[in-house]
Order: C-alpha cells, then structure tokens, then sequence
C-alpha cells in the first residue's frame, strides 16, 4: 500500500491521540495491522504485537523530520516489557 496513506493514518492517530503515538499502544498497532496487513507480525501474548514495518516507518518519519519523538518510562511493566518505548509526535 501507498506509504503516504500509511503516514496520513499514522497523523490521524497523533491527532486523536492527545498529539502521540507509540508501538505500545495496541489499539493503534492492531488498527495498522487490520488496515495495512504487514508480511511481519511478531505476535505477543499480552501488549501490542511487534509490527518491524511500522517500526521502520515511524523512524524515517522521524528521520525526514515529519515526526519527533521522546523516550518515555515504562513504570510497573509485566515481565518481558521494555523499559521504555520511543513516543511520536507530529513537528
């Protein structure tokens, strides 16, 4: 699928979303995987499942400067959780 259509998902999200986004988020990664079907899924058994393309995109979005991110802590994670995850912001 067009990469322009999956940014412009990707500004909807920000938009609803406070102003961010993280893989994180389940809801915004599950919506991705409905919508755009990636050939890569790493499935987890809790939390939002690895999407490697989603990644990807989401730091050459950075990258190009469409995007800014910050660190964010993970406080109280269940076991096999980061300790912190990179949060997108639209510039």
């Amino acid at each position: 699928m067009d990469k322009k259509i999956k940014e412009k998902f990707i500004f909807n999200w920000i938009k609803r979303n406070d102003g961010h986004i993280d893989t994180m988020n389940a809801y915004f990664v599950d919506e991705y995987i409905d919508l755009f079907n990636p050939k890569k899924i790493n499935y987890k058994m809790w939390g939002a499942d690895n999407v490697p393309e989603l990644t990807a995109l989401l730091k050459e979005m950075y990258d190009s400067l469409k995007l800014g991110r910050n660190s964010v802590g993970i406080p109280d994670r269940p076991s096999g959780f980061p300790k912190w995850a990179w949060c997108y912001y639209k510039k």
